[in-house]
């Protein structure tokens, strides 16, 4: 694959670059500026900010949601689906780290809910959260689970939201650069701005279904699990509900599909107790 290196894509979609005010301010901040690769996917990325910058104010932002959930006696609060997700995760996180050996520097975090803001969402810095009542609600098999959590796991590995951010500063047309800090909370509020990145955010969506796949896969769990739980967001108010940032929900489905036929797998011993009886 060919580096990045030589796109011109940024002079088409950065024309504050010829600025010579606003060049010289961002020299500040050119050596944050980085190239990377999905792991298995390949597609290249471009990044703005340092991968501990981001990670550092995600954790502060992940720590903030979680101090409101135990205020409202919200966190960790079933304790079945808690002690679930933090087996089936550290399962799949440890598989992760086989593609992205430097997300072991990261302090992996995984917590659960019953708050119904969130149904699943990961930060960066491998930085998790579960609603209990969504997988309840959706009564998600061992398989099933491992699909949900590869995803958001996969969303992790890739930087995700380090290139959302970076795309962010990119589009920031002020004379001084945007933070970390200032870039999350404009993403956050601003709609017009996800409007403008949700092609991106589809991408991204689609790669965390397929490396979250992967992930759950290389870790031991059944594709037939994968389809079935993609099967289950095509209920038209489940796939109403994901918004215009994701993939259809039947064009998800499909990828599983072809996936489970790519990669059949009938495991005689699941990986939960594999890890067991190990």
């Amino acid at each position: 694959m060919a580096s990045p290196s030589g796109s011109k894509r940024g002079e088409s979609r950065r024309p504050w670059l010829w600025s010579t005010p606003t060049l010289l301010v961002l020299l500040l901040v050119l050596t944050e500026r980085a190239f990377a690769e999905v792991p298995v996917l390949g597609r290249w990325q471009e990044f703005a900010y340092s991968e501990e910058a981001v990670n550092q104010e995600a954790a502060i932002a992940y720590a903030s949601r979680l101090a409101a959930l135990k205020r409202q006696g919200q966190l960790d609060d079933d304790a079945q689906v808690f002690a679930r997700v933090r087996r089936v995760g550290g399962i799949l996180i440890r598989e992760a780290l086989e593609l992205k050996p430097s997300g072991r520097r990261w302090s992996w975090e995984i917590h659960t809910t019953s708050g119904g803001d969130e149904r699943a969402f990961c930060m960066a810095g491998g930085k998790l959260l579960f609603s209990s009542a969504y997988i309840r609600r959706l009564d998600l098999s061992e398989s099933e689970l491992a699909t949900l959590i590869g995803h958001e796991v996969a969303h992790a590995i890739a930087e995700h939201q380090r290139e959302i951010l970076s795309e962010v500063f990119y589009r920031n047309t002020a004379l001084t650069p945007l933070s970390v800090q200032t870039a999350m909370v404009r993403f956050d509020t601003n709609w017009s701005l996800q409007i403008e990145l949700a092609k991106l955010s589809s991408i991204q969506e689609s790669e965390a279904d397929q490396l979250g796949m992967t992930i759950a896969h290389n870790a031991g769990w059944d594709s037939a699990g994968m389809v079935s739980f993609y099967r289950k967001l095509t209920a038209p108010e489940r796939e109403s509900a994901l918004g215009w940032g994701y993939p259809t929900a039947s064009s998800r489905l499909g990828m599983a599909e072809t996936f489970a036929r790519l990669y059949p797998r009938n495991a005689s011993l699941s990986p939960l107790r594999r890890h067991e009886a190990g």
